[in-house]
């Protein structure tokens, strides 16, 4: 089985009027066509569609594969660390 990445896009900018609004121009436009024969290809066209305008408008926020998600993290983990990086 194929495993589907989905892109992940910087959300937080959306927070920004100018970028909600260059986000909702972009898919605006992408959305023209509307000629579909079946409801699987209109689907895909409007998924296509979303990707591209936050591809554009948003940008695609970059995941560092090699750290751990910040919920194994906390102060008492950070000192640890430090204390072995002085110790190596």
């Amino acid at each position: 089985m194929e495993l589907l990445q989905v892109p992940t896009y910087n959300t937080d900018s959306l927070k920004d009027e100018s970028t909600s609004f260059l986000y909702k121009k972009r898919l605006d436009e992408k959305l023209g066509e509307d000629n579909f024969e079946s409801t699987e290809e209109c689907y895909q066209h409007l998924i296509k569609c979303i990707h591209q305008a936050a591809k554009e408008a948003l940008g695609e926020k970059t995941l560092r594969n090699n750290t751990k998600p910040f919920y194994y993290w906390n102060e008492e983990i950070g000192q640890l660390l430090k204390e072995k990086d002085r110790n190596t």
